[in-house]
């Protein structure tokens, strides 16, 4: 099972840093088990990620290939709620449940990509490197079914908003 999860807190679109070795490895930090970054009682996964596309190469669509995940794995919350039933399922324009109904996340969160999972190159806080209201960020919805779970608004990125992250 790949499991969809929020980690803890909010947080503006200042995820990493312009200077960073990794983005990628900054804003996974949020997602790792039982820090105090992450969410509470997290169990401990081979592989985990941030669930937000942060490059055109390093977009949410692409993990089945650069991290190796499942692609043919249900996606599952920790309460057992059916997101999707693979990968391909969760970017055909809706998904199974609502994120909050499946207890994934009760507000607004960051995804910096397109219905279809690819990187959002325009709405994307600058990288993830901006926390003003200077740029906007791509956010998905808890409460929606259709695209716009994914693909929802832009918002400023100072707004604090919630990061999703996916382990397996």
């Amino acid at each position: 099972t790949v499991y969809l999860y929020a980690a803890n807190g909010s947080h503006t679109g200042k995820l990493t840093t312009p200077f960073s070795a990794s983005a990628r490895a900054d804003v996974d930090a949020y997602c790792a088990p039982k820090t105090s970054l992450s969410v509470i009682a997290v169990p401990s996964f081979s592989h985990y990620h941030a669930f937000i596309s942060i490059s055109a190469d390093d977009a949410i669509i692409n993990f089945p290939s650069r991290y190796a995940l499942p692609a043919n794995w249900k996606i599952k919350s920790f309460s057992g709620n059916i997101i999707a039933h693979n990968w391909a399922d969760l970017f055909d324009g809706s998904i199974n449940m609502k994120l909050e109904s499946a207890g994934v996340v009760d507000t607004f969160w960051w995804s910096g990509s397109n219905i279809d999972g690819s990187y959002e190159n325009e709405n994307n806080c600058g990288g993830w490197t901006v926390g003003t209201n200077d740029k906007m960020g791509r956010t998905g919805a808890h409460n929606a079914l259709d695209s716009d779970w994914i693909f929802e608004s832009t918002r400023n990125c100072n707004n604090s908003l919630k990061l999703l992250c996916i382990g397996w």
